[in-house]
């Protein structure tokens, strides 16, 4: 039940993304990205075997991993997060366990022809000073997303609060305006 609920909330995420996306992607194509399940992974580490350089994926498994719209990885703990960045080599950052990482796969990049790169990315954990032995990670991988300027279109429009304040003043001003012509008209 909980990671029912876990997935549901990732999945909310994910379609925000998908709207943030959109709104700023500069290309993109009529292309539909295929439809498929999402889906949700946990993952168990064992610090006993960590080794310090993590050994490259066989390209074919790489690629055959890659085929995603989106992944949204949840370290349980403080960990390295490692990207492959292309060119230059893996980058790597530290994350937090509040922290949502995110990489795209070969099905955004296509959709965006080429503006969002695919990217591949895993979490490492090194082990920490209590001598725990194993950590957890969870991970959504995003099969499709409804990605569209129509579904951008219908989410709502959010005022801020000086527009609001500014619509109310000109509401008042042409209240008063016409309630004061209409009492001079009726002298």
């Amino acid at each position: 039940q909980e990671m029912e609920n876990v997935a549901d909330k990732l999945e909310g995420v994910a379609r925000k993304l998908g709207q943030i996306m959109v709104e700023n992607s500069r290309r993109q194509t009529d292309k539909r990205i295929q439809r498929g399940e999402s889906v949700l992974s946990v993952y168990r580490y064992n610090h006993e075997n960590v080794t310090e350089q993590s050994p490259p994926l066989p390209k074919e498994t790489t690629e055959e991993m890659l085929q995603y719209t989106l992944s949204l990885h949840l370290p349980a703990k403080n960990c390295e997060f490692r990207v492959n960045s292309g060119k230059g080599g893996p980058l790597s950052f530290h994350a937090d366990p509040d922290t949502i990482l995110v990489t795209f796969g070969r099905q955004l990049e296509e959709w965006s022809l080429g503006e969002f790169k695919c990217r591949q990315g895993e979490i490492i954990y090194h082990p920490d000073v209590y001598g725990s032995r194993t950590s957890f990670s969870v991970e959504l991988k995003c099969m499709s997303l409804f990605l569209s300027h129509a579904s951008v279109s219908k989410t709502s429009k959010t005022f801020s609060l000086t527009h609001q304040i500014f619509t109310s003043l000109l509401l008042l001003f042409f209240f008063q305006f016409f309630w004061s012509y209409g009492s001079h008209a009726a002298t």
